[in-house]
């Protein structure tokens, strides 16, 4: 049964019919080499491209049949294959991990410096499904040191948390300091998604525990963000900066605070990270639910109605996330329900459903 119906085969020479291409294409996905020359034979098109966008050489590369390759390129298929979104049959082996098939297709002269659509090369293809051993072929192939297509593939390897390809990747000229989207390097992107061991490997390698990104968040506030007590441990031990903030003024104990992180709060303090003022502490133990924060800091004095620069009180920060336990703890130490920020709302507008009657019928505690 074919697997697709072949989008044209008007350049085959006589007899190909659509049957043979059929054939053809599906000797190749077997990698059965005797049925492609009998198709070859009946005239076959050996560049027919499918409905799938893929020739009989983007179906073997796919599927790793190495034989099948040789037998295509010896013949005359084209190395690009079907060329659908720019995609190569390189791209296709290295996807798969197939390394026999991309080491071939690299001696045939399969350009590993070749680009789809998305601007994405074999190599990234190989380090986003995490193939080691294809990456190894794939890393120093090319034309010519290729630092952007290494920089890229760093960071998609730091997001996989992939450490032996990171160490791979930096020793080709992968630059640790290289930074995608939001203005994040490798290690803060290994932070933020929790891979201790490879923000670990990046820090031995050299990356700056400190750097910050676009925002000026560092690493370790990726970390507590994230919410990987061993990832955090890891920054510490290689020298993370606890008093370090963002540009919005927020350190790391504040991120763990306002994320209801309570055992990062209490890890970070351990390690001696400087307490922040009373009132923005408030506010950040009110939007994470940190209950015994709230109280601690209510019975030493923070004032309940203080506001951010937008106005925006601990009362309106507990509505908003429906901590309605926090909210009542507030309303019994005099928060106001009807204070606004500058936008004119109160409490009640920012609340749950579940909250609003209780903001909008509890007079203000004198």
């Amino acid at each position: 049964m074919l697997l697709a119906v072949p989008c044209c085969c008007t350049s085959a020479p006589e007899p190909c019919t659509e049957s043979v291409a059929g054939l053809l294409y599906e000797a190749a996905l077997r990698g059965d080499v005797p049925a492609m020359d009998r198709c070859r034979a009946r005239g076959a098109d050996l560049n027919a491209v499918w409905e799938d966008g893929l020739t009989p050489l983007d179906a073997a590369a796919q599927e790793g049949r190495t034989a099948a390759v040789v037998w295509l390129l010896r013949h005359g298929a084209r190395p690009q294959g079907g060329g659908v979104y720019g995609i190569t049959p390189l791209m296709r082996a290295a996807e798969n991990g197939h390394a026999e098939t991309v080491r071939l297709l690299l001696e045939r002269g399969a350009g590993a410096e070749a680009r789809d659509c998305e601007g994405d090369t074999a190599l990234l293809y190989a380090v986003r499904r995490g193939r080691f051993a294809v990456a190894e072929l794939l890393v120093g192939a090319g034309k010519g040191p290729d630092t952007a297509r290494l920089n890229r593939a760093l960071l998609v390897a730091a997001r996989r948390g992939e450490s032996p390809m990171l160490r791979l990747l930096v020793k080709h000229g992968a630059e640790l300091e290289a930074k995608g989207a939001g203005g994040c390097a490798a290690l803060a992107v290994a932070a933020g998604e929790g891979h201790a061991e490879a923000a670990r490997a990046l820090m031995e390698l050299g990356a700056d525990p400190n750097a910050p990104d676009a925002e000026g968040v560092t690493p370790l506030m990726h970390a507590v963000s994230a919410g990987s007590e061993e990832t955090v441990r890891c920054l510490l031990d290689g020298g993370a900066d606890l008093s370090r903030g963002d540009a919005c003024g927020r350190s790391p104990l504040l991120v763990a605070a306002e994320t209801g992180r309570a055992p990062l709060v209490a890890l970070l303090r351990e390690h001696g990270a400087p307490e922040p003022a009373a009132s923005p502490m408030l506010r950040a133990a009110c939007r994470g639910g940190l209950l015994p924060e709230v109280q601690r800091l209510l019975r030493d004095g923070a004032p309940v109605d203080a506001p951010d620069a937008d106005g925006r009180t601990s009362l309106m920060m507990a509505a908003f996330c429906g901590r309605e336990a926090i909210v009542r703890l507030l309303l019994s130490h005099g928060a106001d329900p009807t204070r606004s920020d500058s936008s004119g709302k109160t409490a009640a507008d920012y609340a749950r459903p579940h909250l609003r009657p209780l903001l909008q019928e509890v007079p203000r505690v004198k």
